[in-house]
């Protein structure tokens, strides 16, 4: 009989190249809402796949534009229903303090990508919030402001980091008069798992699988023509 565990490996498994969704690694140091000068880390994940059409304005990557998806209750002005996924999540850590991108609750509220190079400076932000209640809500944000002749952005929306710029972050819990804000120092693409690799592993491990299966059966099978 197969195990169970087995039948699910397979969603256990990394996205193919289809997967629309990039996550970039960040490093900072607080400045203002908490222990000053501690360091941070954490994620930016993009995903322009989860974009509404009908709230977004312009090309990604081009001069001016914004990804939006806003609903639910809290963001009546959108739309009266909750959002399936997020333009925008983040996750950060700092002196034993932990953020993270929550579900959206039936309060709904929603997540924008925004880049813009068609005056100085040019800058690229995003954000999440996440309604608890009709007046509480968690949420984090960064803002790049480019010097002078660079952009922060590539043509698929994605950041260019450089520690010239302005590179602003921040996470709150509860309303935004609890925010944690931090300077990012750098920004790198997070280390993808190899799905060859992936792939590779499990037929090893259904190989063994099959080994140990077939062993067994070998060994039941000759304990059955042993003499009483």
């Amino acid at each position: 009989m197969i195990p169970k565990w087995l039948v699910t490996l397979p969603l256990l498994l990394p996205l193919g190249a289809g997967a629309q969704a990039i996550t970039y690694d960040f490093t900072g140091y607080v400045t203002s809402g908490g222990p000053t000068g501690a360091t941070v880390t954490g994620t930016y994940t993009f995903n322009y796949a989860e974009a509404n059409p009908s709230q977004s304005t312009g090309t990604v990557g081009s001069s001016n534009w914004s990804s939006n998806s806003f609903g639910g209750p809290a963001e009546m002005e959108w739309s009266s229903t909750p959002p399936s996924g997020f333009v925008f999540s983040s996750t950060a850590e700092v002196d034993g303090i932990r953020y993270a991108t929550s579900a959206f609750s039936s309060y709904g509220g929603g997540s924008v990508i925004d880049g813009w190079k068609s005056g100085a400076p040019s800058s690229f932000a995003a954000s999440e919030i996440v309604a608890t209640s009709a007046s509480t809500f968690n949420g984090s944000f960064f803002n790049y402001v480019a010097v002078p002749g660079s952009t922060p952005y590539t043509s698929s929306g994605l950041p260019v980091f450089s520690s010239r710029d302005h590179n602003l972050g921040a996470f709150y819990t509860g309303s935004s008069s609890r925010e944690l804000r931090y300077t990012i120092t750098s920004l790198t693409p997070a280390p993808e798992v190899d799905s060859g690799s992936a792939a590779g592993g499990l037929t090893l491990l259904l190989s063994g699988l099959a080994l140990v299966t077939s062993g067994r059966r070998s060994a039941a099978h000759e304990r059955k023509r042993l003499p009483d």
